[in-house]
């Protein structure tokens, strides 16, 4: 996938994130990921559509590999994005 697509993905996310106050990769935790997959399942892409198993997977792959790369680098000891299924 482009990298125009996976900064996409993310930005929903940061998004939902910065609804909620947090700010920084090291605020995230499981539950807030949670909930973002539940706000996935229940936004519309457009009105009266949702969006597509795909893209809901797309959209949390996406995360698995941003938070498994900020633990590569140390930015973060675990990944809270690790055991998220798609």
């Amino acid at each position: 996938a482009s990298v125009k697509l996976r900064r996409m993905d993310l930005a929903s996310f940061i998004a939902c994130a910065r609804a909620r106050d947090v700010v920084r990769a090291g605020e995230v935790t499981r539950p807030i990921l949670e909930a973002y997959q539940h706000w996935l399942a229940r936004h519309e892409a457009r009105p009266g559509r949702r969006l597509g198993w795909n893209s809901q997977a797309a959209r949390i792959r996406a995360l698995r590999t941003w938070f498994g790369w900020l633990t590569r680098q140390n930015v973060l000891l675990h990944s809270p994005a690790s055991e998220l299924t798609v």
